[in-house]
């Protein structure tokens, strides 16, 4: 599925910027006797839904927690009493953990340990036996530690304040490396380990307390070495999974403004630095506050029909965000073409499946009478025949180079190995597969078991694109009769010093040659005035701040220690009105560590957040 989120060339600025006009001077003129007469008060659920997503261990895509997480979030919803409760399901790659063991031999001991999701581009890969070493212990890891240690294919145990440290374990010949854990532990302690390139250096990580536990004064022990024999055996790898955005619409009451739609997103899911370890809390303050905001305009209902959107995949480059704007942002046209397209790779597998249940004769590949089908078949014994060609000349390769003149049995193999290449080759060359000789029918006949499991996963693939397109489809099917007007996004956490509304991000780099301060003027004017009045009627301290307009004194990057990727930046490149409203002069030190628990939560600061963020949507959904 193409996942572009936008075709600029059918954004109507002068268009968007007309609906802006006429809704900031509504707001800016009426917004005042349209406030809401009684003081709100964020209910108990706010925190409470806090503490249970944090409850789940691990929100982040695909894991139980996540699916637990969105659960949750729909059955509030309805709970509501809300209509229009419904999900959209995506497919994102993530890495998948397994399972991670550390197994010292000399003492009987089996210790579960996880991963350290270090690596940007693959997984700390291990061999499926695991691998073994002495377990030793380097502090800091200064090369100064080092010194009269065992370290060539050992296993290290390492401090986790020791910054890059660990490519001197590396590149003195460990085989993998234990990360020592003290906490509570800033985000940045796990940002600067990571490594871009493909490096195969596993890293795991253990809290303290468990160190000290089963290695007891690890630190001064002779040294370093804390067992004569450890061994290692962990699951890591790239997997497929479902995302699933939960939303809901809230009806507007006023006939004239049904087509004038406010949609607001918050992302349910968590980073995980440590697989199983991210518990979310303070990443959770947007999600709770949608919610809360569901319960008010449930409570109060707004002229304007508001659109409530949960999304995961955040820690996935915004994936469910920008499968969400993809769904608004697709033509109905393309969705049905997309849709054609993959039903005719529905029904060409399953006419190889077909193709296929006959066995080869000695001469021909049998053919089902229906010409298109058979050409089908053909084309997919050619595509897994090149593959095999293509995965028995590596193997080939990799024998020659290990070659020994003196081992008869590999020359063997090598002669063996490319006679079959060569008669692949053959197989690949012809027009078709009719009068085949013997020794070309056997081994064609090899390969349809693996040409039907690869039909098997076509067809399955082809079958989840399918769904999760009829889900897009019923997602846009919302807006049908209405037009996105706003798109607010909520990055919220509870230890900054306001709110500020920002369209950009660092996600993507938009070009600073394009100017948008006329089109998001109005819009600033309108979110400045209303905070003055929201802040005012519901007893709030100044919390929210002008950053929407360029300003000479501080920039919009200024606000942002920790540089997030952050909703409004794909709607807005996406041609919307999109806005992202954060919490500013907060670096979220602890988002996706094991430490971002209810306990480090500022309840006070999130409250007043999910306050002003209610107060800010509802008026802008009421002038």
């Amino acid at each position: 599925m193409n996942m572009a989120v936008a075709d600029n060339r059918r954004i109507s600025w002068r268009r968007v910027f007309g609906v802006i006009f006429g809704i900031g001077w509504g707001l800016i003129l009426f917004f005042s006797p349209l406030m809401v007469e009684a003081k709100p008060a964020v209910s108990d659920d706010f925190p409470n839904l806090i503490r249970t997503l944090a409850s789940f261990g691990d929100r982040s895509t695909g894991t139980p927690g996540n699916q637990a997480a969105g659960r949750l979030i729909k059955e509030r919803l309805s709970d509501l009493g809300l209509d229009t409760v419904g999900s959209q399901s995506f497919s994102v790659p993530v890495i998948r953990h397994g399972g991670s063991t550390l197994v010292l031999s000399g003492r009987d001991l089996s210790l579960d340990i996880q991963p350290i999701q270090a690596n940007a581009i693959t997984p700390g890969a291990i061999p499926p036996d695991g691998l073994e070493g002495p377990l030793v212990y380097v502090g800091a890891g200064e090369l100064t530690d080092f010194n009269g240690k065992e370290v060539s294919g050992a296993v290290i145990l390492m401090e986790m304040d020791s910054g890059k440290n660990w490519l001197h374990a590396a590149n003195l010949g460990a085989k993998a490396l234990i990360y020592v854990d003290r906490g509570p532990t800033d985000k940045t302690f796990f940002q600067d380990k990571t490594e871009l390139s493909p490096i195969q250096f596993p890293r795991f990580w253990l809290p303290f307390s468990k160190a000290r536990e089963i290695f007891g004064g690890f630190e001064t022990t002779p040294q370093g070495l804390l067992a004569g024999r450890a061994r290692l055996l962990s699951k890591m790898a790239w997997e497929e999974t479902a995302g699933e955005n939960i939303f809901a619409l809230i009806p507007g009451t006023d006939p004239k403004l049904q087509k004038e739609l406010i949609m607001v997103e918050a992302f349910y899911d968590s980073t995980a630095l440590i697989p199983g370890r991210a518990p979310g809390a303070d990443e959770a303050c947007s999600v709770a506050a949608l919610l809360e905001l569901a319960r008010t305009l449930k409570q109060n209902p707004p002229p304007r029909p508001v659109l409530l959107v949960a999304t995961t995949g955040h820690a996935q480059a915004l994936a469910g965000m920008r499968e969400l704007i993809w769904s608004l942002r697709s033509r109905s046209i393309d969705l049905k073409r997309i849709s054609k397209k993959l039903e005719t790779v529905e029904k060409q597998a399953r006419n190889v499946m077909r193709g296929l249940e006959k066995d080869v004769t000695a001469a021909t590949v049998p053919e089902t009478g229906d010409e298109e089908a058979d050409q089908f078949v053909e084309t997919a014994l050619t595509e897994r025949i090149k593959t095999e060609v293509d995965r028995i000349s590596r193997k080939l390769i990799q024998l020659r180079m290990q070659q020994d003149t003196g081992d008869r049995q590999k020359q063997n193999m090598i002669q063996e190995i490319a006679q079959q290449s060569l008669l692949l080759r053959r197989l690949s060359w012809r027009g078709n597969f009719k009068n085949l000789t013997p020794e070309e029918a056997r081994l064609l006949k090899q390969l349809i078991p693996s040409v039907i499991d690869d039909q098997k996963a076509i067809l399955t693939d082809a079958r989840r694109q399918l769904k999760q397109l009829k889900s897009a489809a019923a997602f846009r099917s919302l807006m049908e009769e209405a037009e996105l007007t706003v798109a607010v996004s909520l990055h919220l956490s509870s230890h900054g010093d306001g709110i500020g509304a920002f369209h950009q991000g660092w996600l993507y780099p938009l070009k600073e040659t394009v100017s948008r301060q006329g089109i998001y003027s109005l819009l600033a004017e309108v979110l400045r005035r209303s905070a003055l009045d929201v802040q005012k009627a519901m007893g709030l301290p100044a919390l929210f701040q002008d950053t929407l307009q360029a300003s000479h004194q501080q920039s919009w990057q200024s606000y942002f220690p920790d540089q997030p990727f952050m909703g409004g930046e794909v709607s807005a490149l996406a041609g919307y009105l999109g806005v992202s409203l954060a919490t500013v002069n907060d670096a979220r030190s602890l988002w996706g560590t094991p430490y971002d628990s209810p306990e480090t939560v500022n309840w006070e600061k999130a409250t007043q957040q999910s306050l002003l963020v209610s107060g800010l949507i509802t008026a802008m959904a009421r002038a």
